[in-house]
């Protein structure tokens, strides 16, 4: 019992177990090193935008060919719902959402160099305004246009 009272036995197990945690995090930033080597980084943007009752809000997302896009949204407002629309850059729907309540998401791999159109619709909506949160992961080389 005496041994696990030792100052120099509490410091040994402390510098074991920060050995075995900063091993797997060292091997996570080999590996991360090596993907961010072969094509552009990923970066997150976050973005908060109020949608009227009775309209839209539109933006853009400029992508390179084989750039994929995540992106994952939270409703707010009203019965938390929103319709959602993706196009390419030549006007083509890519994916649709009616009614999306609550939190949606969304993938896609752009197939063209361009700006990728996302439209929140609120038309449906009468009186409740709604605001609506929205995460997208995209290659460094893109992302949300201003």
């Amino acid at each position: 019992m005496e041994l696990f009272k030792s100052k120099t036995y509490q410091k040994i197990l402390v510098l074991l177990i920060l050995i075995v945690l900063l091993i797997p995090l060292s091997a996570c930033s080999r590996k991360s090193d090596a993907v961010s080597n072969s094509g552009p980084s990923m970066v997150t943007d976050a973005k908060t935008f109020p949608v009227g009752a009775g309209k839209t809000y539109t933006l853009y997302i400029r992508t390179e060919p084989k750039d994929s896009i995540e992106a994952s949204f939270n409703i707010m407002g009203g019965e938390h719902d929103i319709d959602f629309m993706v196009q390419d850059p030549v006007g083509n729907l890519i994916m649709e959402k009616k009614r999306a309540t609550d939190t949606g998401a969304f993938a896609f791999v752009a197939a063209a160099k361009g700006y990728y159109q996302v439209t929140f619709d609120n038309a449906f909506s009468t009186q409740s305004n709604k605001l609506v949160w929205l995460k997208i992961t995209h290659p460094s080389t893109g992302g949300i246009v201003p």
